[in-house]
């Protein structure tokens, strides 16, 4: 019964971390050159040049 207990506060305090670790990931992504493709509404402003980023992004 105690060990139960004490896995579900492991949990939820590693949850917690990770939650806020995506959090601040993304901030400093936000902060970094890379965040215009961070925000959507900059998608109208993709050009050729940024498509071959993009294959760099999803294989990476």
């Amino acid at each position: 019964m105690w060990q139960s207990l004490r896995n579900d506060r492991l949990f939820i305090a590693v949850l917690l971390a990770v939650v806020a670790l995506a959090w601040l990931s993304l901030w400093i992504w936000g902060q970094s050159p890379y965040g215009r493709f961070l925000d959507h509404e900059a998608l109208t402003e993709v050009t050729g040049e940024d498509a071959a980023l993009l294959v760099f992004f999803v294989a990476g």
